[in-house]
C-alpha cells in the first residue's frame, strides 16, 4: 500500500498563550477524510475537504486541535491562512467568514496568498491584488517597470512582490534592514531592490517575520534583515541591512524549486528530492529531531520510519515556529480532481519532539 503522509514539528499556539502548558496536545479525531487542499497559518493549519467542510487544528488547553468550521454549499475555490484564514468561494472572499470588497470575479484568480496581516490575489492575467493589515478591501498594485506578477509575501510589518520578470520589490518597516534597501528607509510604496548585489532575477521569495529569503534564477538564496540565529543561512549571526548569500550550494544540474519561509525557518527543495532547511528551530520546528537552531542549510531527512512502513515527504510549508509535511496530493480520477486521503489519529506531541499527527493515505 502506498501512503501519503503529513507531518508536524515544532510548536503550534494559541494567538492568545504562550506557555509550557498551552503547547501542541492531543488529537482525538480518528476517522477518514478527503482532503483538497491544505492552508498553513501563524499558529494553525487548515484542511479542506471534500465534503466541503474546513477542518482547523490549531492549540487549545484541554480541547480538541481538530474542529469543524461550517461552510455554506457554496463552492469553495481556494483557501489560505496568515493569522486568520481567508476563504474563497466562486462569488466572494471572506476574512474569517466577514466578506471583502473585491473588483474582480474569484474564478478568474489563480493564486491565493495570505500570510500574517497580509493577503493577496494573483490572477490568471498575471494581475496583482492586496489586502493589508486586516483591510476590508483589495487594491490593485502595479509599479512604473512591472505590471504582471507571479507571488507576494508579508512578514509582520514588511511586504514583497514579484513580478513576473525577477523584479523584486519590497516595503513597510524596515527596522531590521528586512526590506534589502539602501539607504535604510521606510517606504510607503514598493522600492525595486537594486541588482549590485542580487544581480540574477529572481524566482521565488518570501517574508520571514522580520526578514527577507530570495532565491535566484541561478539558484542562489539571499537573505537580509533579522538574523538572530542565523535565519539567513550565511553561517553567521546578527541583523544585515544588506543582501548576503547563504553558503549553501546545489549540485549541478539540480535546481531549486520550491521556498516556504516561516516565523524565522526556511525550507528550499530541490529538483532531485531532497530538502535543506535552516533557521530558528527552539521548538524543533526544522524537523531535524534536535532543538538547535541553524545558521547554515542543512539536509532534512525525508524518509521516516513508521509502524506501518516507511514513508517519504517531499513538500514542508513553513508555520510560525512550527512546520508542516506532506507528499502532494495525486490526482483521483473518480472526483475529476487532486486530493488525498487523510486519517487523524491521536498522538501526544511534546514542545521538543517531532512526532506524527496525520497519515495520509491514497488506499
Amino acid at each position: 500500500m502506498n501512503t501519503n503522509n503529513c507531518f508536524l514539528s515544532g510548536d503550534i499556539i494559541s494567538s492568545s498563550t504562550y506557555n509550557n502548558s498551552s503547547l501542541l496536545n492531543k488529537l482525538t479525531l480518528s476517522r477518514t477524510l478527503f482532503i483538497k487542499q491544505v492552508a498553513v497559518g501563524s499558529s494553525k493549519v487548515f484542511l479542506f475537504t471534500s465534503e466541503n467542510k474546513l477542518i482547523m487544528l490549531q492549540d487549545v488547553e484541554n480541547t480538541d486541535l481538530v474542529k469543524n468550521l461550517p461552510l455554506d454549499d457554496r463552492n469553495v475555490l481556494k483557501i489560505a491562512a496568515g493569522h486568520s484564514f481567508i476563504i474563497m468561494t466562486d462569488k466572494s472572499i471572506f476574512r474569517e467568514y466577514k466578506k471583502l470588497e473585491l473588483e474582480i470575479n474569484p474564478k478568474h484568480v489563480k493564486k491565493l496568498i495570505s500570510k500574517f496581516d497580509g493577503t493577496a490575489l494573483i490572477t490568471h492575467n498575471s494581475e496583482l491584488y492586496i489586502c493589508e493589515n486586516y483591510g476590508k478591501a483589495f487594491k490593485k498594485v502595479s509599479t512604473a517597470k512591472d505590471s504582471k506578477f507571479s507571488h507576494a509575501s508579508f512578514g509582520s510589518s514588511h511586504s514583497l512582490i514579484l513580478s513576473e520578470s525577477g523584479n523584486l520589490y519590497t516595503t513597510g518597516s524596515n527596522t531590521y534592514g528586512q526590506l534589502g534597501i539602501a539607504p535604510m528607509i521606510t517606504p510607503t510604496e514598493f522600492i525595486m531592490i537594486d541588482k549590485t548585489i542580487v544581480k540574477s532575477p529572481i524566482k521565488f521569495a518570501e517574508c520571514g517575520y522580520f526578514h527577507t529569503i530570495a532565491v535566484t534564477v541561478e539558484n542562489e538564496i539571499f537573505g537580509v534583515g533579522w538574523n538572530a540565529v542565523g535565519e539567513l543561512g550565511d553561517g553567521s549571526v546578527g541583523d544585515k541591512t544588506e543582501w548576503v548569500k547563504a553558503t549553501f550550494s546545489v549540485p549541478n544540474n539540480v535546481q531549486i524549486n520550491y521556498l516556504t519561509v516561516g516565523y524565522q525557518q526556511s525550507f528550499v527543495v530541490l529538483s532531485d528530492g531532497t530538502i535543506f532547511c535552516c533557521g530558528f528551530n527552539n521548538y524543533g520546528g526544522l524537523g531535524l529531531g534536535d532543538t538547535q537552531s541553524r545558521s547554515t542549510y542543512e539536509k532534512f531527512k525525508t524518509e521516516h520510519v513508521l509502524d506501518n512502513g516507511v514513508i517519504k515527504v517531499n513538500k514542508p510549508i513553513a508555520g510560525g515556529h512550527f512546520t508542516f509535511y506532506c507528499l502532494d496530493p495525486e490526482f483521483n480520477e473518480s472526483k475529476g480532481e487532486k486530493q488525498f486521503k487523510a486519517k487523524i489519529f491521536s498522538q501526544y506531541q511534546s514542545r521538543n519532539n517531532s512526532d506524527i499527527i496525520i497519515e495520509c493515505n491514497d488506499e
